[in-house]
């Protein structure tokens, strides 16, 4: 990030699948194939159940889950040797596996999956930022000890391959988001736009028509018009 930019995430998407060339930010067997959602429902069943992250959750994750089906079938295009062609085929041929866990225990798993850093990351629980040092809550308890996103980055870099996407629809998720894409472990974040949403229901919404839009990725590190200022 050059000292002019703003430090925050929400990237633009091209062809490839995110604002610079894949080929540029990552080998695609660096890439795993879990979608991880942390601090919120124990399971699928349990998401369709809640009111606070039912329809709006289960969009963003299949939006995500197109976007990552779409990346591998443009990643290398026209590059690939017959081999890696083929390799790439069987993998566009399997869905990515849904786990869930409700807390992100660094000294047990974390975010990690059989020692693997997971594809995506989906974070439904709460996010803090004060004198430029984020954190998260591990689950969607507010009153737990939060994790600084440093802390987070350390335990990453203990897992194989990388992480594709990281979704913070949480406070000051833009800053979150922002500290993650810091990481040579993650290849693109996004953050909520408010800094201090009321619902995070309304981030994923406002994710899922960011990342539909014509003109995704325009304010990359850029304030919004509808940002709030620091509390």
């Amino acid at each position: 990030m050059h000292e002019n930019e703003v430090k925050g995430g929400n990237e633009k998407l091209n062809e490839n699948g995110f604002g610079n060339s894949v080929e540029e930010k990552f080998n695609l067997d660096e890439i795993g194939e879990c979608i991880l959602v942390t601090a919120g429902p124990a399971d699928f069943k349990e998401m369709e159940k809640s009111l606070i992250y039912c329809n709006e959750a289960m969009i963003a994750i299949g939006t995500l889950r197109m976007n990552y089906m779409m990346m591998l079938t443009r990643y290398g295009r026209g590059k690939l040797t017959r081999e890696q062609l083929e390799k790439k085929c069987e993998r566009s041929c399997r869905d990515p596996r849904l786990i869930f866990r409700e807390v992100i225990d660094l000294d047990s798993e974390g975010l990690l999956i059989d020692g693997e850093v997971p594809a995506i990351w989906v974070h439904l629980g709460h996010g803090h930022s004060e004198d430029g040092v984020s954190s998260i809550s591990p689950s969607d308890d507010e009153t737990d000890e939060f994790l600084p996103t440093e802390r987070i980055l350390s335990h990453l870099k203990g897992g194989e391959g990388k992480m594709w996407f990281a979704l913070m629809p949480i406070c000051h998720g833009r800053a979150i988001a922002g500290d993650l894409e810091q990481s040579e472990k993650i290849i693109s974040a996004w953050g909520s736009v408010s800094e201090k949403p009321q619902w995070s229901w309304d981030e994923l919404v406002e994710f899922i028509q960011w990342s539909q839009s014509p003109t995704f990725g325009e304010h990359r590190n850029s304030k919004r018009p509808d940002s709030k200022a620091e509390a």
